[in-house]
C-alpha cells in the first residue's frame, strides 16, 4: 500500500535561524511525499525554495495563520493524506514512522501542554491527523477552540 502524502504546516517569523534545519530533519525522518506550506515573514526569500507553498502576512495572528495554511492543504489534499501542524523552530531528531502508526489507534496525535491552565486543545509545535479528520471537526486554531 501506497504511504499517504503528508502535508506539513508551518510558521516562520523574523529568522531564518530554522527553516533549513527543520526542512532537512522533515526530509529525513518522515517517509513517503512531502508537501511543505510556510508563512515566511521577516524570513530571507533566499529560504522560500525549501517550501512548496509559500504565504506572508504580518497583519495574521499565528493561529490565523495556521488555518490559512489548513485550509489551502485541506484544498488540495485527499482525506486520507496526512496532516503535520510543526511550529518553525520545531524539528524532528528521529524516524516519526512510529508516530504515524499512531493514527491507527488515535485520530489524532499531538503535544498537549497541560501546564497552559488546563488547555484542551492540542499545541501546534507538533500535531498531526488526517486531513480528513481536520475537516470532519472543523479544525481550527482559534484560541478557545474545542
Amino acid at each position: 500500500m501506497e504511504q499517504p502524502r503528508i502535508h506539513i504546516a508551518t510558521v516562520h517569523w523574523y529568522s531564518d535561524e530554522w527553516a533549513q534545519l527543520q526542512v532537512s530533519r522533515l526530509r529525513e525522518h518522515l517517509p513517503g511525499q512531502l508537501t511543505l506550506y510556510a508563512f515566511l515573514d521577516g524570513v530571507s526569500a533566499e529560504l522560500a525554495p525549501l517550501f512548496d507553498h509559500i504565504y506572508s502576512s504580518e497583519d495574521m495572528t499565528h493561529h490565523e495563520k495556521l488555518d490559512v495554511l489548513a485550509g489551502h492543504i485541506v484544498d488540495r489534499a485527499e482525506p486520507g493524506d496526512l496532516l503535520l501542524f510543526i511550529d518553525g523552530d520545531a524539528f524532528p531528531i528521529a524516524d516519526l514512522g512510529p508516530m504515524l502508526q499512531k493514527l491507527q489507534d488515535a485520530p489524532l496525535v499531538a503535544v498537549k501542554r497541560e501546564e497552559n491552565f488546563g488547555d484542551q486543545q492540542p499545541h501546534p509545535c507538533f500535531c498531526l491527523t488526517t486531513v480528513g479528520f481536520w475537516q470532519e471537526i472543523q479544525g481550527t486554531w482559534r484560541p478557545g477552540a474545542r
